[in-house]
Order: structure tokens, then C-alpha cells, then sequence
């Protein structure tokens, strides 16, 4: 998630290259535009792309944005289309064609405005990664960086937190950069921060079985939402609610009713919360933020959350660390973050070992949840780095 603190013991988290051609719906609709004849598409497969026009400087400098939509698909398998950015070095691609380095962003919202492809941060206000990913473009990655299931397009809400939908949406856009960017390597590691260090595990999950063809070789997880169900313990136990805790509830409970339309989130909600489920339906998290401050409610739910089924499945099949992933893994953690709590990701990491994983955990002290992803980077990057050139991965070690 975006961003999540703690405060006392309230913990809450957050949760050179040819580019196909346009088509010529995306040109007089729009690029965002929902494409005809869907099913005609391959999953993986490119539908429309173009360069895109807004370009941070520090992208610019690094290399090519191009927008993409492909398809991929929802949890019925029925065809879905996604978007997101490829960003390419500049220069010519080495041997083998360039490395791939998939993106997961954190927290920005559900609606369709709240996509980082719309947006030359490529995140929003407080946590954008437009810098972080050039300097990723400038060590010679291609970056592949989906919107995520239901952000883009219009008329939709996004699955905010669904770790399988996250993981297709990521697998998929990896396929797609192929149909765009020659030559392109087909071996890839996959980076998130908040809830993209989530959405990576998610990823990696499901990595090897819709992509059986496409390598990973690893997945670097910084300061990833874990822990649904105690956050949530925690959060409804806390009158008032802290005020910067309810947009992610609030997408959380969107998210469980996209899954499962009969689930009404005023059925858990106070009725303060759930006034504000309307506004979070189109509302980026800065704008829910700001609805919420003025508009706060007395307390978050007026019943337990655990007495929804809904709510219930949710949090169990979304919480990562159950399920063995190829290639090594890399968690990265702040000890002073107040957003996702050094202790969830200490007990993440133990979950990954105790099931077999081969993973590293390195902590950062001192540092903050968002400055985890600058923290980090010489770490990540040397990470990066040794996978792609078939180095051994550290052994597990118990957390410090």
C-alpha cells in the first residue's frame, strides 16, 4: 500500500526500441479508451501503444517512454485490458537483447484517473517514482511498469491489494514488452515498493505458471504490506480512527466487493467510513486523504470485520508468504517506517524461510517508508545486478 503508520501500538499498513503502431480507436478515442473485439488479443499481447508526450526530465534524459494496453485478464479468466509504461535506455541493446526489470508501484488509488502511466511522476504526489525508475533505465534495464488490473481504463475499479491480479497484471506486461521493444531479454527480476513490494510477491507467485517461457530470476519486495488480518484487528480497535489510515481501508473494501459484488461494504463500515466510498471510487489517495480530514468518522467499523465472509477471504488469500516462488527473493525494510511496521516484515521474512524460500532480508535503520526506496537502491541494484549475472543468491539467515 501507499502508506500506512503506526503511532503507539497502532499499526496500520498501507497498504532504442520500435513501438507498434497506435491503432486508430486509440487515436480518436483516446489512449484509455476501452478497446473493441477484446478477445481477439492473445493474453500478453500488445493492443495499442504510443510514446508518451509527458516525460519527467529525469525519464527523458534516460531513455523512451512508451504507453502500453495488452490483455491480460480478471479472476474468471474472463479478457481483461490493462495498461501501463515500458521505458527503454538509450543506445543499443546489448547481447541477448536488454535486461527486463518489472515495475509494482505502490498505493495511488482504484479509480481509473489514479494510474501512473497517466502521470509523468509515475506514482503520486508524496511517493513518486519517475527518478527512482530513470536511474533503474540508466544502469541499462528496461522498465516495465503496469497500471495494475482496472487503473487506466475508464469505468472501472481496481482490485486494490488482490495479489493474483496484481501478479497477472505484472506477468502479462512483461509478455507484452516483447511485442514492443526488439531486442528484448526474456529473463526478468521483478521490483516493488508499499503495495508493490506486495504485488512483486504476488508476482512471483504466479510467475512460472503464466510464464513458463520468461525466467524470473528474482523479486526485491521493499517494505511490503503484510498482515492483513491483524492490521485490520488493530485499526478497528482504534476510536478515533487516525485519519491517514482510512483511503487504504477504504480501498480495501472496494477491492473485496470488486471480487465479490454481493459484499456491501456498509454492511462492516460505520457510517461515517462508509460515506466516503463513493468519493474513493474516483479519488487518488491525496484527495480521499484530504475528504477524510474533513469528514471524519468516529470510528472505522460498526461491527468486526471478521464476521464478513467477504472481508475474511480477502485478507487470507492476499497476504503473501504462503506459496514457494522462483528465484530468489530480496525484502528491504526501514526501521523507522510508520507506514508498514518493521515487525510485519521481520515476521514476513521468517514466513518465507519457514517455508523454504531462499531469501534475504536487509534493514535500514533510521529510515522512513518512502526513503526506504533511495536507501536502498545500491543494495537493490548490486541485487539486480548479481542475478542477471547468474551469481548465487545469499543464504537464509535468521532476522537480526
Amino acid at each position: 500500500m501507499g502508506r500506512l503508520k503506526v503511532s503507539g501500538l497502532i499499526a496500520v499498513a498501507t497498504l532504442a526500441a520500435a513501438a507498434a503502431p497506435g491503432s486508430a480507436s486509440a487515436a480518436a478515442g483516446g489512449f484509455y479508451e476501452h478497446p473493441a473485439k477484446l478477445g481477439q488479443y492473445a493474453i500478453g499481447e500488445v493492443i495499442r501503444s504510443q510514446p508518451a508526450k509527458k516525460v519527467s526530465p529525469d525519464v527523458r534524459r534516460a531513455g523512451k517512454l512508451i504507453r502500453i494496453m495488452y490483455r491480460s485478464e480478471d479472476a474468471t479468466g474472463a479478457p481483461k485490458a490493462d495498461t501501463g509504461v515500458i521505458i527503454v535506455p538509450r543506445g543499443r541493446a546489448p547481447r541477448g537483447g536488454w535486461p527486463v526489470v518489472a515495475w509494482d508501484h505502490g498505493t495511488t488509488g482504484v479509480g481509473p484517473a489514479c494510474a501512473p502511466s497517466r502521470t509523468p511522476l509515475l506514482g503520486d504526489q508524496d511517493s513518486h517514482y519517475a527518478a527512482y525508475l530513470a536511474s533503474v533505465v540508466a544502469r541499462g534495464y528496461v522498465v516495465v511498469a503496469p497500471d495494475y488490473e482496472g487503473l487506466g481504463l475508464s469505468g472501472e475499479t481496481s482490485p486494490f491489494g488482490e495479489l493474483a491480479s496484481e501478479g497477472r497484471s505484472t506477468v502479462d506486461a512483461v509478455r507484452a514488452a516483447h511485442d514492443v521493444v526488439k531486442p528484448l531479454s526474456r529473463k526478468w527480476v521483478v521490483i516493488g515498493h508499499s503495495q508493490g513490494g506486495q504485488s512483486a510477491l504476488g508476482t512471483a507467485q504466479v510467475a512460472a505458471t503464466r510464464a513458463p517461457t520468461f525466467p524470473l530470476l528474482g523479486t526485491v519486495a521493499m517494505a511490503p504490506v503484510s498482515h492483513f488480518g491483524e492490521l485490520l484487528d488493530l485499526l478497528g480497535s482504534t476510536v478515533p480512527p487516525a485519519t491517514f489510515t482510512l483511503p487504504e481501508v477504504a480501498y480495501v473494501m472496494l477491492s473485496a466487493q470488486v471480487t465479490d459484488p454481493e459484499f456491501d461494504p456498509a454492511s462492516v463500515l460505520s457510517d461515517g467510513m462508509a460515506a466516503g466510498l463513493e468519493v474513493a471510487r474516483t479519488a487518488c489517495y491525496g484527495e480521499l486523504n484530504d475528504w477524510y480530514a474533513k469528514h471524519p468518522p468516529a470510528t472505522l467499523f460498526k461491527r468486526n470485520w471478521r464476521d464478513s465472509e467477504a472481508l475474511r477471504l480477502w485478507v487470507s488469500r492476499n497476504d503473501p508468504g504462503s506459496l514457494l516462488s522462483p528465484g530468489p527473493m530480496l525484502i528491504a525494510q526501514g526501521e523507522a517506517d510508520t507506514t508498514v511496521p518493521p515487525a510485519l516484515t521481520a515476521a514476513l521474512y521468517e514466513k518465507y524461510r519457514a517455508i523454504g524460500q531462499q531469501v534475504e532480508f536487509k534493514t535500514y535503520p533510521g529510515v522512513e517508508h518512502i526513503p526506504l526506496v533511495t536507501a536502498a537502491q545500491p543494495d537493490v541494484l548490486a541485487w539486480v545486478a548479481d542475478r542477471f549475472a547468474g551469481k548465487p543468491a545469499s543464504p537464509n539467515a535468521p532476522a537480526a
